[in-house]
C-alpha cells in the first residue's frame, strides 16, 4: 500500500490487526478497540516514534456520510447525513451516544458544526451547537440549511432557504471574534460564498470571494476563526480557472474585507486541486489541506499569507487538518496501488491515516485506519486526543457514517 510521505524520508510503521468487540447501543454498531492491541502506531523497528492509539470507533446504523466534529467539553459533537436525510450525533466520551437528530423529510446532509451563540440575544444563556449543510427540495432546488440545537439535541432555531436557491454551506466557524458565525460554501451554484450569518434575522452578508469561471464552480470548503487578536476568519476551497480549478485560501478582517488570499500550484488544463479543511495558525496564519488532480498537499502560511512551506504526495487525498500542542493533524487516504490510472477519475480502495506534522512541516508519525476509508474531519482536544469522521466503504452499496477517538503518543 502507498502510504503519505509529503515529500519527507518518513518513517514507516506496521499495521497492526484491529481487535475488536462490537456492542450494540441505541441502534448502532459501537466497536471497542483494546488500547494495547489496536497501537497503529507500533512498528517493527523500536527507534520509530509510535503512532496514536485507537480508543474506540463508532459506527452508525444505516447508509451515510460523517462529513463533521466538534468537541464539546470531553463529547463529540458528528454531523453528516444518514439514510439520505440531514444528521446529527452527540457522543460520549466513551463514543456512546448520548442524542442524535436527524430530518427525515429532507434530502441533503449537515456538512459542518461549531459551536457559538444565538446573534448578541441576552436571553440566550447557553451556546448553540451550529448544523449548516444544503438540501434538495422536490423540484430539484438545492438551499442552504442552517440549524441550531441545544445541548441536548433539541432544534432552537432552523433556517431553511438562507441566501435562496443555490446555496450550498460547507463550512462555519460559530464566532469569527465578534460574536457571530461565519458560513462558508457555494451560491448561485457557481461562486464562492462566504459571508456572515444573521442568525435572527436570517440574513447573509456576503464577503468579497473567488467568483466560478468558464464551466467550473469556484467553491469553499473550509472556514475557521483566525488565531489572531483583531478576530476575524481564514477560509479556503477551489477557485475556478476556466476549465480547471485552483485550491484557494483567504484571510478575512472583522468587518469582512479580504486581507490577503493566495492559490495554491496550478494543476494541468481541465484539472483541478481544491482545498478542503484548513486549521488556524498563530498571528492570523492558516495551515491547509489539498486534494485533486496532483494527489494530497499540506501548506502553511504565515499572516500576511506568504507561503512559509509546503508538502506533497501522488496517489493520496488530504481532506482534514487541525493545529494543536505545536503539531499540525492532518487525516486522509492513500489509493491501493492497483487503480490504473490513478488520478482524479479513478482512485479504487482508500486506506485511512492520520499523520502528525511539527509547526514546520516535518514528519512525526503516522497512524494507520482501516482500508475503505474516506476522512473528512478531525479536531484536536487539549487533553491529548483526536476525534475524527469519516465514511467507511465509501464506494459500497451502502457506505456508513464512520467514527473513532485517537489517543496521542
Amino acid at each position: 500500500m502507498r502510504r503519505p510521505s509529503f515529500g519527507q524520508d518518513r518513517r514507516r510503521t506496521a499495521r497492526d490487526a484491529l481487535c475488536v468487540a462490537l456492542v450494540l447501543v441505541g441502534g448502532a454498531c459501537v466497536v471497542s478497540v483494546d488500547g494495547d492491541s489496536a497501537s497503529a502506531g507500533d512498528s517493527a523497528d523500536a527507534d520509530e516514534p509510535p503512532g496514536a492509539t485507537i480508543e474506540w470507533v463508532y459506527s452508525a446504523d444505516g447508509c451515510g456520510d460523517a462529513y463533521g466534529v466538534v468537541h464539546r467539553g470531553d463529547e463529540a459533537i458528528v454531523v453528516g447525513n444518514l439514510e439520505g436525510s440531514p444528521w446529527a450525533i452527540r457522543l460520549a466520551a466513551d463514543g456512546t451516544p448520548v442524542w442524535s437528530h436527524s430530518e427525515p423529510e429532507r434530502e441533503g446532509a449537515y456538512f459542518a458544526v461549531d459551536v457559538g451563540e444565538l446573534g448578541d440575544d441576552p436571553s440566550v444563556e447557553a451556546p448553540v451547537i451550529w448544523a449548516v449543510g444544503r438540501y434538495e427540495d422536490a423540484g430539484g432546488e438545492r438551499y442552504g440549511l442552517v440549524t441550531g440545537l441545544d445541548d441536548g439535541g433539541a432544534i432552537d432555531l432552523e433556517l431553511d432557504d438562507v441566501g435562496g436557491a443555490g446555496i450550498g454551506l460547507f463550512a462555519i466557524t460559530g464566532d469569527d471574534g465578534g460574536g457571530l458565525p461565519v458560513v462558508a460554501g457555494i451560491r448561485d451554484s457557481f461562486d464562492v460564498l462566504v459571508a456572515r450569518l444573521d442568525p435572527l434575522e436570517g440574513i447573509l452578508d456576503p464577503w468579497v470571494a473567488p467568483a466560478g469561471q468558464g464551466p467550473l464552480a469556484s467553491v469553499a470548503f473550509g472556514v475557521r476563526a483566525a488565531a489572531a487578536a483583531d478576530g476575524g476568519v481564514l477560509a479556503c476551497g477551489r477557485a475556478s480557472a476556466g476549465e480547471g480549478g485552483v485550491s484557494w485560501v483567504g484571510r478575512y478582517a472583522l468587518d469582512g474585507a479580504l486581507l490577503w488570499d493566495a492559490l495554491g500550484p496550478p494543476a494541468p488544463i481541465g484539472a483541478s486541486m481544491e482545498c478542503w479543511a484548513l486549521a488556524a495558525l498563530e498571528g492570523g496564519g492558516a495551515a491547509v489541506v489539498d486534494r485533486g488532480y496532483l494527489g494530497g498537499r499540506v501548506a502553511a502560511y504565515d499572516g500576511a499569507g506568504e507561503l512559509l512551506w509546503e508538502r506533497d504526495e501522488p496517489n493520496t487525498g488530504a481532506q482534514a487538518i487541525d493545529a494543536g500542542a505545536g503539531q499540525l493533524f492532518v487525516g486522509g487516504w492513500s489509493a491501493n496501488p492497483e487503480a490504473e490510472p490513478y488520478r482524479s477519475h479513478d482512485t479504487g480502495a482508500l486506506a485511512g491515516w492520520v499523520i502528525a506534522l511539527s509547526d514546520a512541516g516535518e514528519f512525526l508519525w503516522q497512524t494507520d485506519l482501516v482500508d475503505a476509508l474516506s476522512l473528512y474531519a478531525l479536531r484536536y482536544h487539549p487533553d491529548g486526543y483526536l476525534t475524527v469522521v469519516g465514511t467507511r466503504d465509501p464506494f459500497g452499496t451502502c457506505p456508513y457514517p464512520w467514527i473513532a477517538r485517537l489517543r496521542l503518543p
